[in-house]
């Protein structure tokens, strides 16, 4: 198989120790995450022929974003609103082998990352990773716990990613459908297991 970068769970600042803002820097942390790469799976076994799923689920987030609502009201965002004040969007689940990657619909902290991998793992999952920004760019999605948004969203000082959130409940809406994904594909592995040691 080929190479590929995923961007994970982005939403959170952790950003390299960059010297310039330059392309050759820009070269330099790509060679070092590539060498860091080749490194993990330098001893890695190959899967010769890996299984493949898909599952994908839809849902609704109620828009609650003063910012965003000023931009749909103003023909910035068109075709957003599903209904009700609401917004549509998706989240799937992929799994090759022993890998499983959860897709999300915008920038992930780093704190629903690891949960989501976390639950993936006690689901079966070997390997597991995030794919942010998958087919739907919904801003920020944060834990609902740590959603605090600013008094201005002009001035939001710790708070950015709030201002460009849909709303405080993205976090948990997502992890419910993902949560859901993963449950299908725990079942999906147990169906094909046993369906293995039938014709064995």
């Amino acid at each position: 198989g080929s190479c590929r970068f995923i961007a994970g769970a982005l939403g959170g600042m952790m950003t390299p120790t960059v010297t310039e803002h330059t392309f050759q820097e820009a070269n330099r942390i790509g060679q070092a995450l590539a060498q860091a790469g080749l490194e993990k799976i330098k001893n890695e076994p190959f899967e010769t022929a890996p299984c493949f799923t898909f599952l994908r689920r839809e849902y609704e987030i109620p828009l609650q974003s003063l910012l965003l609502e000023q931009a749909i009201q103003g023909g910035l965002l068109s075709g957003v609103l599903a209904r009700d004040n609401r917004i549509q969007t998706e989240t799937s689940l992929l799994r090759i082998g022993p890998a499983w990657l959860g897709l999300v619909p915008g920038e992930l902290l780093p704190a629903l990352g690891l949960e989501i991998k976390r639950r993936m793992r006690l689901a079966g999952a070997k390997i597991t990773a995030i794919i942010g920004l998958a087919n739907d760019e919904l801003g920020y999605i944060l834990p609902d716990e740590e959603y605090n948004y600013p008094t201005d969203p002009f001035t939001p000082g710790d708070h950015y990613e709030e201002t460009m959130s849909v709303g405080p409940t993205a976090g948990s809406t997502l992890l419910s459908s993902l949560t859901a994904l993963i449950q299908e594909m725990s079942k999906i592995d147990l169906e094909q297991h046993a369906s293995t040691l039938n014709q064995e």
